[in-house]
């Protein structure tokens, strides 16, 4: 699924009556839920290619990181002066790369695959919603189809 299909069932799910829709793919599932003030939110859960995968990541050598939820990009915890990662960096899977303030929480963004942290694409302190690259990494290991993120 791309961002403009997801765009897409976001705007028929508001155009409609529907409280709740949820769908699963090989690439995960996908829960669009009606809130209170008519606002359509969006939560996803990847399947086994990882949360890259579902939105359609491209292929080649670099690889974009996509914003999982939506919130305030933030490079670095409060309480932290230096930011998580940083151009030239080399990370490994599931390290933190930035946050996503929302309210008084945040949500780690991590690194999808063992790599070297080429762009940050998002501005400090823009908001970004699902779907928004963040960062963008080239791999320094092959990768495998049958790679999946670990749980942390």
């Amino acid at each position: 699924m791309d961002l403009n299909e997801l765009q897409q069932l976001v705007a028929w799910v508001e155009a409609s009556d529907l409280r709740r829709l949820e769908l699963t793919c090989p690439e995960g599932h996908i829960t669009l839920t009606r809130s209170e003030n008519d606002q359509v939110v969006v939560n996803t859960a990847a399947g086994p290619k990882g949360p890259a995968a579902f939105l359609g990541n491209d292929e080649g050598s670099a690889k974009t990181v996509f914003a999982e939820t939506a919130g305030l990009f933030v490079s670095a915890h409060p309480m932290r002066a230096k930011p998580f990662a940083m151009i030239g960096d080399s990370v490994r899977r599931t390290d933190v790369l930035g946050l996503l303030q929302v309210k008084h929480l945040y949500a780690p963004i991590r690194a999808p695959i063992d790599g070297v942290v080429t762009e940050i694409l998002a501005t400090e302190g823009a908001l970004v919603g699902f779907g928004t690259p963040v960062f963008r990494l080239t791999p320094t290991s092959p990768l495998r189809d049958d790679e999946a993120p670990r749980q942390g």
